[in-house]
């Protein structure tokens, strides 16, 4: 099977959102922040506003797709690069429209893991994930790869959090460890947060 591996442009955002959504569906993070009402439509909402004012304008999407399409997104930014504040304000606008109910959860979910964060400069990988249709083809293998080369090139770090623990053995291979976890009080999802040094060897 051959793959194609592409860094993203506007027209892409759209479809990308929709892959995005379609591999976060079941995320227990997404399912604790984000209300249950129209989850599917505010998730994707998310993702195209986090695309669109973040992801293009302050970083790097890189997409790869087979025959049948795209399958895969990775989204991730240069830490060492402050966002604007307008920028600040759109997404936190949006997020009190989409998060809805679970807004205030979701934000003391968001300040119980914030200490997670590593110190100095480093790429976040805010999102990276694969349509279930796309799954075991080494679509995601591809879509990292290329932000790790770009990472090793740079000499920095990458950092990512994730709460599904399946998530851990994927990004192993690939240089990632396990830097802390945490359990998000009443009930919320555990959080493992994982940093693969610059130059770590594929």
């Amino acid at each position: 099977m051959e793959i194609e591996t592409r860094m993203a442009t506007a027209d892409d955002l759209d479809f990308a959102s929709d892959v995005l959504t379609s591999a976060f569906t079941k995320d227990p993070w997404m399912r604790w922040t984000v209300d249950s009402d129209g989850y599917e439509r505010r998730v994707k909402k998310l993702f195209l506003i986090t695309l669109e004012e973040i992801g293009l304008p302050f970083g790097e999407i890189w997409l790869s797709q087979a025959e049948d399409g795209m399958h895969s997104v990775a989204v991730w930014r240069d830490c060492d690069i402050r966002l604007p504040s307008t920028t600040l304000e759109t997404f936190q606008g949006a997020k009190v429209e989409l998060l809805g109910s679970r807004y205030c959860e979701a934000e003391r979910a968001e300040t119980e893991v914030a200490d997670m964060l590593p110190t100095g400069r480093f790429a976040y990988l805010i999102a990276l994930g694969t349509s279930p249709s796309g799954q075991h083809r080494g679509l995601g293998k591809a879509v990292l790869t290329k932000v790790l080369e770009r990472c090793d090139t740079e000499r920095i770090g990458l950092f990512l959090e994730t709460s599904s623990e399946s998530n851990i053995e994927f990004y192993e291979p690939f240089g990632f460890s396990v830097r802390s976890s945490r359990k998000v009080s009443s009930g919320g999802p555990s959080v493992w947060a994982m940093f693969r040094a610059e130059n770590t060897q594929l």
